[in-house]
């Protein structure tokens, strides 16, 4: 059971001022300071401190991640610098939901990617899957967060173990506002296939996402691209409407292949 301090008492028994102002101090957490400290006599990592590093930055504990990376115990990139599933510290905090937004307050992520940013984390790094920190804020909806991104260079066009790009999961999540941004970004992402060959509005079409696919299919009519296109299984978006039961729309599909 973990036994939760006050600072003040924490700081009182462990004399550890140089953690002052770090916040859900935990008696873990001091024994996992004090032996990253140990260990970084010795030029190593302590694996359990970077573990613990990743999952503070998902849970936007900012003034955590911003102590353990000025003292010197963790890695943004390099041989430790990962969880398992291949997630880094600025991948972790992208992955982050919107209850955890509302939960702890989008402030503190926000300081959390612009601080691994400042500190040269890989804002192109990929988790085991291929997917960028850049594809899960679309993704999830964080649109400050594909704005610090795509500002300080992310690449939008690197695809996923599928073949998939931001594009494609900005359009499976559903932010209009995120999708329109990076479409300006790259206007001809919006008609990539990913390698089983769905384009974004299929993607947008799966998860029926009224907005996003009266979008796309707006921005498809305008560069004459044909919303009946199929996939390698031979499925167009209408089929993939008409199987997941978003019967609205397969009748958009059906009137705008009417026109």
């Amino acid at each position: 059971m973990r036994h939760y301090l006050t600072l003040g008492t924490l700081f009182a028994v462990v004399l550890l001022p140089s953690l002052a102002g770090a916040e859900n101090t935990s008696l873990q957490d001091v024994v996992m300071y004090k032996a990253a400290r140990a260990a970084e006599s010795a030029s190593a990592v302590d694996v359990r401190t970077q573990d613990r590093f990743i999952e503070l930055a998902y849970d936007g504990n900012y003034d955590w991640v911003k102590t353990l990376y000025k003292q010197g115990l963790v890695q943004l990139d390099g041989k430790h610098s990962r969880a398992l599933d291949g997630a880094t510290a600025l991948i972790a905090t992208a992955r982050a939901d919107s209850d955890a937004f509302y939960k702890i307050g989008y402030v503190n992520y926000q300081r959390i990617v612009s601080f691994l940013l400042d500190k040269g984390a890989d804002k192109n790094a990929q988790d085991n899957s291929g997917m960028t920190a850049l594809m899960w804020a679309a993704y999830n909806k964080h649109t400050f967060m594909v704005q610090l991104l795509r500002r300080a260079g992310a690449n939008i066009t690197v695809t996923d173990q599928n073949g998939a790009t931001a594009i494609h999961w900005a359009a499976s999540g559903g932010q209009t506002k995120i999708l329109r941004r990076l479409v300006e970004d790259w206007p001809g992402g919006v008609f990539q296939k990913d390698f089983a060959g769905n384009d974004p509005l299929m993607y947008a079409t799966a998860e029926g996402n009224v907005e996003i696919v009266k979008f796309l299919l707006g921005v498809y009519e305008a560069n004459n691209i044909d919303i009946m296109s199929a996939n390698k299984s031979g499925k167009t978006a209408r089929d993939i409407a008409q199987e997941k039961g978003h019967m609205e729309l397969v009748e958009l599909f059906d009137n705008v292949a009417a026109r």
